[in-house]
């Protein structure tokens, strides 16, 4: 029979696994992401870019955005679309 320290130490070292497992699967996930949204941006014609470059400073104007803030938001909304797209995928499955 287990004594109780063994079975506090069994436990421990289940839940680090388990967050380690889910650490790396994570990393993983993000990584793919990162990558696909890279695509998809690089795969953009430079005139449509430009045109959500111009929505992004109209919605917000051009007084309360600068042009890291604009690249920051298509970021986003490329890291947006990967994780939809990626999501999407794996739902096929």
């Amino acid at each position: 029979m287990k004594t109780l320290d063994q079975q506090v130490a069994n436990n421990h070292e289940r839940a680090y696994c388990n967050m380690m497992r889910t650490t790396t699967a994570k990393d993983k996930r993000d990584a793919e992401i990162n990558s696909l949204a890279k695509s998809l941006r690089k795969d953009m014609s430079d005139d449509d870019y430009f045109k959500m470059e111009n929505i992004i400073l109209e919605i917000f104007g051009e007084k309360y955005i600068d042009s890291d803030g604009v690249e920051e938001a298509l970021e986003t909304l490329f890291n947006i679309k990967a994780t939809s797209l990626i999501n999407n995928q794996k739902a096929c499955y």
